[in-house]
Parts: C-alpha cells; sequence; structure tokens
C-alpha cells in the first residue's frame, strides 16, 4: 500500500465538527487524506482510521451486479443470468451524539467470472467499464474478504438498502465459498426509514437522499456514492427525528 501525497478530500454526509476538526458544510465536510493501495489491490480506497472502530459504529455498504435489459424485472431469471457483484463500496458512521460521522470507506471492483463481458446496460447505469473491472476487479473471494476486514471481522454491524446481504450470499455460493460470519449481524436500513414515512420500496439507495432534498455531486449507482446517499439521508432523518438514531445504536453495540 502506498499513501498518497498530503491532500484534503470531500467526505458526504453531516459529519459535523470532529476530533481532528472536520467541518461540514451542508452535506459536503473536509475529510481525511486519502490512502490508495498500489494497482495489484484492484481499486481499494480506504480512509486512513479504517480499523480504528470504535462503539457505536456501523458499516453501510452497497453493491453494483452484472445486469442485462429487463434482468431486475425478471429477477435474473434466464438459465445464462447471474447477478454477480461487480462493485462494493462501503463506509463506516460513528454516532457523534448527535450525527453519524463518517470515518473510513471502501470501493473495490470485483471480476464476473459466468458473465465476464459487462453488458451495455450496466455500463450505461453504473458507470462501470469493461476496462476498470478487467483491470483493477478483484476476485470476489478477495472482495468479500475485504469488506469483512473493514467490518472488523464482522464485529460491526452492517447496514444495506434491502438485502444485499443475500447477494453476497448467493455469490459466495455461486464460487464455491463460505461466507464468512459477521456476528455483529447484516441489517436492513429501510426498517429504519419506513416507520417516518419513506415509500421504501419505490425509493432506491442512490436517490433517498434526494427525499430530503439532499443533492450530492457522483453517480447513482456507483455503490460508494449509495453508500455515501444512505448516510446523507439517515443524517437528515436524525436530525428531525433524534429517535431514528435508536435501532442503529442498539445494534452496533462495542466494536
Amino acid at each position: 500500500m502506498r499513501i498518497l501525497p498530503l491532500k484534503w478530500v470531500l467526505h458526504i454526509g453531516f459529519v459535523g465538527v470532529g476530533s481532528r476538526g472536520s467541518l461540514s458544510v451542508g452535506i459536503l465536510g473536509v475529510g481525511a487524506p486519502v490512502w490508495e493501495p498500489r494497482a495489484a489491490s484492484g481499486g481499494l480506497l480506504v480512509g486512513p482510521k479504517w480499523n480504528q472502530f470504535m462503539s457505536e459504529t456501523i458499516v453501510i455498504f452497497d453493491t453494483e451486479q452484472t445486469a442485462w435489459e429487463g434482468s431486475m424485472q425478471r429477477n435474473w431469471a434466464l438459465e445464462w443470468e447471474h447477478r454477480e457483484v461487480i462493485q462494493i463500496g462501503a463506509l463506516t458512521a460513528r454516532w457523534n451524539g448527535r450525527l453519524w460521522e463518517e470515518t473510513a470507506h471502501l470501493l473495490v471492483w470485483v471480476k464476473p467470472e459466468r458473465n465476464p463481458q459487462l453488458s451495455p446496460f450496466i455500463i450505461q447505469l453504473t458507470g462501470i467499464t469493461q476496462e476498470t473491472v478487467d483491470s483493477r476487479g478483484l476476485a470476489f473471494e478477495e472482495a468479500l474478504a475485504q469488506l469483512h476486514r473493514f467490518a472488523k471481522e464482522g464485529q460491526a454491524a452492517v447496514y444495506s438498502w434491502g438485502p444485499d446481504d443475500e447477494v453476497l450470499r448467493e455469490n459466495a455460493a455461486l464460487h464455491g465459498l463460505t461466507m464468512p460470519g459477521f456476528p455483529a449481524g447484516f441489517h436492513d436500513l429501510r426498517e429504519v426509514f419506513r416507520p417516518f414515512g419513506i415509500d421504501v420500496e419505490r425509493v432506491s439507495s442512490g436517490r433517498l437522499s434526494l427525499e430530503f432534498d439532499i443533492q450530492m455531486p457522483g453517480q447513482e449507482h456507483d455503490a460508494l456514492f449509495d453508500s455515501r446517499s444512505l448516510l446523507a439521508a439517515l443524517n437528515a432523518l436524525c436530525d428531525r427525528n433524534p429517535a431514528a438514531a435508536s435501532p442503529l445504536l442498539k445494534a452496533s453495540g462495542p466494536c
């Protein structure tokens, strides 16, 4: 792993004032230096505090998978269709007493094996190119292992918009892998928003922030962008309804 020259990057979310002096402006806060591994790592991006988990810390993650025109509507039902993971984006967020503050992020691309050629549909939808998965994509086994380590061997509660953990399990089975343990569990973030009148079946993770009139730079259906959209929306919800943080704090536990 090599460290880029010191520079400041933007963390998306209502981060407030952090212990290192990060300050939010709307949904943009000044973050810490980015660490970037060598090309062989598959394009992993991790914040410098990725392994410094504290209590009241959660993981929010999202995945992108291979798809073709009509795949979702038919639930990948054609014999040759497999929803192989091609990208995993995740972030850790620590409760600062008022809001969830992003402390680290993870972004990996995954090289599909059953259908190695990406469809024009998924390239247009996600912005993930064939060149990217060919040159930076990891084997799914390694990508899953990196997510597991990022979640402190599963000791941090992991949240997604819907059952993305089922996608991980499906891919593990497809590759003949044993799913690593996540003792703190996977949790559906939709259940946090549902009691507050959000139509969780209609809204996607990448567009959830728009429900709170939050405009974010980046592209929907990028797994890290979608994770940050979830965090921004979660902080907006907690700001309006402090009780919304309660179920997440109960699940986070000491890490």
